[in-house]
């Protein structure tokens, strides 16, 4: 984090935040943990080829790194180089990032167990990091989160500016630096005076209190209300049950057993062996191509069999809700719609990019 210390990367009024109050604020929501551990993970795989006496083969190395470069228009080799400048980051750094990816996605299914096996030391992790925290983009989108609710504190100071300033901050911030985890924010910005890291705690400890505060302002029952009846078709709930087959004339047998014999989809799973699913979801969370055969089902309707993944699946509806703001779920997500659109709406007002 030392490069990388210091450098502005956005502002918002005359207050500018640099990178080490993103990865501050990282840390307080879990991110830069969950990074620690693919960058050990990876380490640990890296570990183990080296075990085998293997290397990760050129050609996915290449195809990724081609990949990597289209996806951000790195295309031209002198962008690439420059990039990487930007990031003080060299391309061994960069090929350390691919190689550790590749074998993450191999291994999937392996990683606790190698994470224990080929346990890395805290130096590997630290050399790692932010490569892995730049490479994989998770400090740009923690940028982005963080520049929301500087944008959304902004907004609010603006408004109760002559009143009682911030002081609806003070409120539980001593509860919200507490849970910044201090071994953590010491290994991330090692090299930092102390008071200086403690000032940015409290400074990203506020921003966090003002999202709190802002969603109270901006979820007025009318917001929450126009959004339920804007989403009134995207947000039916349904509840369903399923079951795939390899074969689509299996799957087609049993649908027919399922409507012309009147058995239990339970029965069905039974006799052909197939694993029962129940879930819910709502109707923005369907595939595509699904969304219309489930929005003109009736409850208790069989849709399918439909081609998912390779597989030939059935669902049965059990249930079908439409949104109301009165119910818990759909007024929670109604709430987060709300707020990310205001955010979004400050966040493209006031922040100021320097990256």
């Amino acid at each position: 984090m030392r490069s990388l210390s210091g450098q502005p990367v956005f502002s918002v009024g005359r207050e500018q935040y640099c990178w080490e109050d993103v990865v501050l604020a990282d840390i307080l929501w879990g991110g830069w943990a969950a990074l620690e551990e693919d960058v050990r993970a990876g380490l640990a795989c890296t570990r183990r080829l080296e075990r085998l006496g293997r290397t990760v083969p050129a050609q996915e190395v290449n195809e990724a790194a081609s990949a990597f470069r289209y996806e951000r228009d790195l295309v031209a080799a002198e962008d690439a180089a420059a990039w990487l400048r930007k990031w003080r980051l060299d391309a061994e750094d960069w090929l350390g990032y691919l190689r550790r990816s590749i074998l993450r996605r191999r291994w999937q299914g392996k990683l606790a167990e190698l994470t224990g096996e080929f346990p890395a030391t805290a130096l590997e992790v630290e050399s790692a990091i932010m490569a892995e925290a730049v490479c994989s983009g998770r400090l740009d989108r923690a940028a982005r989160k963080l520049a929301a609710r500087a944008a959304v504190y902004e907004r609010l100071a603006e408004q109760s500016e002559g009143e009682n300033g911030d002081e609806w901050t003070d409120d539980g911030l001593s509860r919200e630096l507490e849970r910044f985890p201090e071994s953590m924010v010491q290994r991330a910005l090692a090299g930092l005076p102390e008071d200086q890291v403690r000032a940015r705690m409290t400074v990203v400890a506020r921003l966090e209190l003002a999202l709190r505060r802002f969603r109270e302002v901006v979820s007025t029952p009318r917001a929450i209300e126009e959004r339920v009846g804007l989403h009134h078709l995207d947000w039916i709930r349904f509840e369903y049950q399923s079951l795939a087959f390899a074969r689509e004339e299996a799957a087609r047998e049993a649908a027919l057993c399922l409507r012309e014999d009147g058995l239990a989809l339970a029965t069905v799973a039974a006799e052909s062996n197939a694993p029962l699913w129940a879930a819910e979801c709502y109707l923005d969370q369907v595939d595509a191509p699904l969304r219309p055969r489930f929005l003109g089902a009736r409850e208790g309707e069989l849709v399918g069999p439909v081609e998912l993944s390779g597989e030939f699946t059935l669902f049965q509806i059990i249930r079908k809700r439409l949104p109301s703001p009165s119910d818990p779920e759909t007024r929670r997500r109604a709430e987060e719609s709300v707020v990310r659109g205001a955010a979004a709406y400050e966040l493209q007002q006031r922040v100021r990019w320097q990256t």
